[in-house]
């Protein structure tokens, strides 16, 4: 029962500290410079991008290029999505467009980006707000099958403008008109947007800890139907894996493990939300035990429960943007500085990239600037990122291969055979990629950048 577990308080009878950004949003408090939900346009950086003038492969990059650069880069090279919550990913724009259609008007709250610091230090209060947030959004899609459709076409290609090459997105299942109807027309449609925004993508069937372990059941019963489909049918399709999230101060995971359990002997794999509260210790370590194939955000570890975290090389979806707004962890102390200090496997995500106003280009940058990354970290994260991919291993065999050409391509002090600058433009000054033959070709399309051939040094 709830009375067992620990309380939001500490031994010292303080309440945790878990400030978090205001979660109400109006219209007059819009950034007047926004015109666009969509990321910058990827052909005209590619066109403007220069990977000549990064010369060291393991100097930070924070030193090698000026912020516009390297802002740009960090939405040009590759990158992967571990840690996507679907109803998060709604465009702002989209939300407000709802809320319109529904008879709300602009002056009340439209969309929940968190944008100041919460005035309370309460735990509950400040997930109240964020359930209230998310109850929003749930009353405004779920009678129309097509706004979720809407969302996914949306949220790919958002992605896919932001240089992501493998968007994994995290749902649970809604009764639109049930369950199983609803996960069949969510897998059709990301099917779809997988062809048209160029990308990657594959589904994990959430669980939310919050509600009856016979809410859970059921969502887990349908994910592994699904998946027994998807085998039957001759490979793992887009349903691989299933995730517990929702408020972490309600719930219990021993009543939960089970159905994990039995949905891993499926076939699927398993992420969980971990360490979001502070002195959870039995259930950290519970779920350590259970081992699942990843983890995310580890944001309260005490020394004990982060050795075990790192003895067991786990991997960890980090959410710098969701941990400075959600628990007021600033970006210099967030667990990936410590993550990558051990060389443990760390993935940037954006947990909920529409409400938090953020992308993983921009997650990217502010771990560039704050633990000045080198393009070595680059390739660390990129491989990383795609090693903790709930992908076949041929699949991901063939995502690295080109990922990392692509990135290559940005970033030629990468290649084994880097020619210094001056060297290179002694040839040729007429192209940034003058002394690359054949050139990497880059196929730039309405969404997405897609690399078609490898370049191969003279």
């Amino acid at each position: 029962t709830m009375s067992a577990r620990p309380s939001s308080s500490t031994g010292d009878g303080k309440r945790v500290s878990w400030k978090a950004k205001r979660t109400d949003w109006r219209k007059e408090d819009a950034p007047a410079t926004r015109t666009s939900d969509q990321p910058r346009d990827l052909k005209a950086l590619l066109e403007a991008w220069d990977g000549r003038k990064v010369e060291q492969a393991d100097s930070p990059l924070v030193d090698q290029l000026g912020d516009d650069d390297l802002r740009a880069l960090c939405q040009l090279v590759p990158k992967v999505e571990l840690h996507a919550h679907l109803s998060g990913t709604i465009l702002p724009s989209t939300l407000e467009e709802l809320h319109l259609a529904a008879g709300g008007d602009l002056k009340g709250d439209t969309r929940f980006a968190l944008d100041e610091w919460a005035k309370t230090e309460c735990a509950e209060t400040t997930w109240a707000k964020t359930v209230e947030a998310f109850k929003t959004i749930q009353k405004l899609t779920a009678s129309d099958l097509s706004v979720f459709k809407r969302i996914v076409a949306e949220a790919a290609e958002f992605y896919a403008r932001d240089g992501c090459v493998y968007w994994e997105v995290r749902t649970g299942l809604k009764r639109l008109p049930d369950k199983r109807t609803f996960l069949a027309e969510l897998v059709a449609a990301l099917g779809v947007a997988q062809g048209k925004a160029g990308l990657v993508i594959r589904l994990l069937v959430s669980v939310d800890r919050g509600q009856s372990v016979e809410e859970a059941a059921e969502n887990i019963e349908i994910a592994i139907e699904a998946c027994t489909a998807q085998s039957a049918a001759g490979g793992r399709g887009m349903v691989v894996g299933v995730e517990m999230g929702g408020h972490p101060l309600r719930g219990e995971w021993a009543k939960l493990e089970p159905l994990f359990a039995k949905a891993r002997a499926a076939g699927l794999k398993v992420s969980l939300h971990f360490a979001e509260n502070r002195g959870w210790e039995e259930e950290q370590n519970a779920i350590l035990d259970f081992a699942p194939e990843r983890v995310g955000h580890a944001v309260y570890m005490s020394d004990a429960i982060r050795d075990r975290l790192l003895a067991s090389r786990i991997p960890v979806e980090v959410c710098v943007t969701c941990h400075e707004s959600y628990y007021k962890v600033a970006a210099a102390n967030n667990v990936f500085g410590m993550l990558r200090s051990r060389e443990h496997p760390a993935v940037l995500c954006c947990d909920n990239a529409g409400l938090l106003n953020t992308s993983l280009s921009n997650e990217l940058y502010l771990v560039a600037t704050t633990f000045k990354l080198t393009p070595r970290d680059l390739a660390v994260l990129l491989r990383d990122g795609i090693s903790a991919a709930f992908l076949e291993a041929s699949q991901k065999e063939r995502l690295v291969s080109e990922s990392e050409a692509r990135l290559m391509q940005l970033l030629p002090v990468l290649s084994p055979d880097f020619v210094p600058t001056a060297t290179a433009r002694s040839g040729s000054a007429a192209s940034g990629w003058a002394f690359w033959g054949p050139a990497l070709v880059i196929a730039v399309g309405a969404a997405g950048v897609a690399v078609i051939t490898v370049a191969k040094r003279r």
